[in-house]
């Protein structure tokens, strides 16, 4: 999330002379002394309108779910990007921590962490119990050997999945179903035959994907691909963390556009973790009143990010007046 500034009019300055100009009064320069007295009066008894002479105009790049508790502010200007109009790729946000609900309010986090990708495996199957893949690992490694293949595989070097992501079907790791020969076993796939079962030339499909896989060339697969998606086209379900399956949902979003669909409603598959970009401006009081809401201790954590860039910029340009209004400087 980033905050830039773009431009802005007025001074600390204009803001005395506007209050100065009910005595039909101005000064031509600060006065440290006079001026910063004033200011913090107008500050301290709720005069606000000479603060709105003022104007600032800064560029904002934040996820969408933080972009909308944003714009709730009166006052502030907003153009955004439009993805009625604009289809490239989205950028999706991933905090460094995700947070775990407070128990004291209905909205809010609390400081403990939440393992989301933990939860997400948990939730959608998408590691089986290495008790049962070692065995595996073993089988796949002496496989290897009988046929003359090269294999240089240690456990954490495949990608273990409970579901294959070709096909999206569950793989019969313990053999209670069709065994070892089951269209829904899984086998271990070299992505590029020309190489060995060697680091990042492996996935584990279904015995059935890697017959298809095998069965045809590339490019009879791509057609194929581009034929059936139309119309069952989802995105892969065996994933294995939050960003796979945000950068899945990007691979959908960039099929239904390529295939013609209306970005207008393309737009509707994307998560609410994704970045939008907006140009946004107010008068000095209307940015210190959005300051000082988001802010506070209390609010949500990433819309503080960026009230404390915001915050960080303007404070050069009216450092008496913004010090008056967000910091208490009486």
């Amino acid at each position: 999330m980033k905050v830039t500034y773009i431009q802005h009019c007025g001074s600390d300055l204009m803001v005395a002379n506007a209050a100065r100009v009910s005595f039909d009064k101005k000064h031509d320069e600060f006065d440290e002394d006079k001026d910063t007295r004033l200011i913090r009066y107008l500050a301290r008894h709720g005069h606000t309108s000479p603060f709105n002479h003022t104007f600032i105009t800064l560029h904002v790049k934040a996820p969408v779910f933080v972009a909308r508790q944003l714009v709730k502010h009166r006052f502030m200007i907003w153009n955004e990007v439009s993805r009625r109009y604009v289809s490239e790729r989205p950028e999706f946000y991933y905090p460094e921590v995700w947070r775990m609900a407070a128990e004291d309010k209905k909205q809010g986090s609390s400081e403990v962490a939440f393992d989301i990708d933990k939860s997400y495996r948990e939730k959608y199957g998408t590691r089986p119990d290495q008790s049962i893949t070692n065995r595996k690992l073993t089988n796949w490694r002496n496989g290897a050997k009988r046929k003359g293949v090269e294999f240089d595989l240690e456990y954490d070097d495949i990608p273990w999945v409970t579901h294959c992501p070709i096909l999206g079907v569950k793989l019969d790791y313990d053999r209670k179903g069709h065994g070892n020969n089951g269209p829904d076993s899984p086998s271990l796939d070299r992505i590029n035959n020309e190489k060995g079962y060697v680091k990042g030339n492996v996935q584990v499909i279904s015995r059935l994907a890697n017959t298809m896989k095998n069965s045809a060339t590339p490019e009879q697969i791509r057609q194929f691909c581009l034929n059936m998606l139309p119309r069952y086209g989802v995105f892969n379900s065996g994933s294995d963390t939050v960003e796979d399956y945000c950068e899945g949902v990007a691979d959908t979003y960039e099929r239904l556009i390529k295939e013609g669909l209306c970005p207008e409603q393309a737009r509707g598959i994307l998560p609410l973790n994704h970045y939008t970009q907006w140009f946004w401006s107010g008068t000095l009081g209307a940015w210190a009143s959005m300051y000082n809401l988001r802010a506070k201790p209390d609010a949500q954590a990433e819309t503080r990010m960026i009230a404390e860039q915001a915050g960080e910029i303007i404070e050069p340009l009216f450092p008496v007046s913004w010090g008056a209004l967000t910091k208490g400087d009486v």
